[in-house]
């Protein structure tokens, strides 16, 4: 009659290869999904970095079109702009929003050539995250005396 190997042996485990076996399919398994939940983290905060540096940017772009025509032409160049610890624009001494290390921003107004009522705005961040990386995000829009919808849409009558 022939036996099982567990009727043969009950009272015995493991042996010293099955289970070191096990731990290295294991170690290898979570250090893994260690490094993908780190991947993940780091992930989410750059999305995060670039959400805040994006809307400061919208921010002054919207200040910016709400500027009358006259202010618009005094500030023609490249100007750097500071900004408060929130990262709103403000005419103190600028300090470094959020956890970043470093936050720079400027505005650049060119006039565009051939027309005396448009201008080229581009507005430019450029940071250094918490983990020592360097980013940088732009935004450009057109300015037009008119306003941007009437220099562009042009309907007949």
């Amino acid at each position: 009659m022939k036996m099982n190997r567990s009727q043969n042996r009950p009272g015995e485990g493991f042996t010293l290869v099955e289970v070191l076996v096990g731990l290295v399919i294991f170690a290898t398994v979570a250090v893994s999904i260690f490094q993908v939940m780190l991947l993940g983290f780091r992930t989410i905060n750059h999305a995060t970095d670039v959400t805040r540096v994006t809307q400061i940017l919208q921010y002054q772009m919207e200040t910016l079109r709400g500027t009358s025509w006259a202010n618009i032409e005094k500030a023609k160049g490249v100007k750097k702009l500071t900004v408060d610890e929130l990262g709103v624009p403000t005419s103190n001494s600028q300090k470094i929003p959020y956890n970043w290390l470093e936050f720079k921003m400027e505005q650049e107004l060119t006039q565009v050539s051939g027309s005396n009522n448009l201008y080229l705005v581009v507005l430019r961040a450029t940071w250094k995250s918490s983990s020592g990386r360097s980013y940088t995000k732009s935004l450009s829009t057109r300015i037009s005396y008119d306003g941007i919808n009437s220099y562009y849409i042009r309907t007949s009558t």
